[in-house]
């Protein structure tokens, strides 16, 4: 794939925060690689997505299937974050060859019942492209206190096919609450991301606990919404798409196995803060 041509300093600051950019070439900008992103929906006539959109489904009561308009922009700006891929104007996300499956569970930034989220993951897991694709990678930005058994057994059936699960850590200020379990991202199949700001600061909002594992660009990030547009938002659902585009850059060079070593040593952390390449090339199968 020939390289793109664009001004560096137009890239959106969380994507060359992460190091992506010094990966694209290397990784094809992870074409062949699909991510199920599961949220308010996505304006899928944006023209920084239309081209990386395989296909699409509805699982609220509203509207049929296939109508997955987003009312609020929630799913339209995180998809933006993983796969824009507008190289005219510098908009592109992580990773702006890969594969969007948008799957809309909710209508407003509250999670009114796992049931659509259940459903789903368990789609994603099974979902088989026209050209034989399926799923490498689901992104849940959305956050609850309801614990869910159903739910985690999706997800372990889901980690069992070999896909990863990126999920937001949540927005709740935590400081004297302790230790604040927020699910999915709590559940041990899903891989959980906090928030940082511009100057590597954990971001105020970003929930806290003992199962932190990685941290990501998540204020003030500049992406897609409906109608055309771009906005910049913060939040922890910010974050974890970074972590996902990331993933499937990655998928281009390691094997899933040397990745799932990567995760689990945790060399990305509180400590480290952003996600860089040079902490990934001592990984070896």
């Amino acid at each position: 794939m020939a390289e793109q041509s664009m001004n560096k300093e137009s890239i959106p600051w969380g994507v060359e925060a992460i190091g992506a950019p010094n990966l694209w070439t290397q990784t094809g900008y992870g074409k062949g690689r699909v991510v199920a992103v599961i949220d308010s929906g996505c304006d899928v006539h944006h023209s920084a997505l239309s081209s990386s959109i395989i296909a699409s489904y509805n699982f609220t009561d509203f509207g049929d299937k296939h109508d997955v308009s987003d009312n609020v922009s929630h799913g339209t700006h995180v998809a933006g974050i993983i796969g824009a891929r507008n190289f005219q104007n510098g908009l592109v996300g992580v990773a702006p060859y890969v594969k969007i499956l948008v799957l809309k569970v909710f209508n407003s930034l509250k999670v009114e019942s796992f049931r659509p989220v259940i459903d789903a993951i368990n789609f994603a897991s099974q979902w088989v492209g026209e050209n034989g694709e399926t799923v490498d990678i689901i992104n849940l930005s959305l956050a609850s206190k309801s614990e869910n058994s159903e739910l985690e057994k999706a997800l372990k059936e889901a980690k069992e096919k070999n896909i990863f699960i990126v999920g937001a850590s949540g927005n709740f200020n935590n400081a004297e609450l302790g230790d604040l379990k927020l699910f999915p991202s709590y559940f041990p199949e899903v891989i959980q991301v906090g928030a940082v700001d511009r100057d590597k600061k954990i971001a105020p909002f970003s929930t806290k606990n003992n199962k932190a594992e990685l941290l990501a660009p998540g204020v003030d990030i500049l992406s897609t919404i409906p109608g055309n547009n771009e906005i910049a938002l913060s939040g922890t659902s910010m974050a974890a798409p970074h972590i996902t585009g990331l993933l499937a850059l990655l998928l281009n060079i390691y094997s899933d196995k040397s990745i799932d070593r990567f995760i689990k040593s945790r060399l990305i952390n509180e400590k480290s803060l952003f996600a860089h390449y040079e902490n990934l090339i001592k990984i070896k199968d």
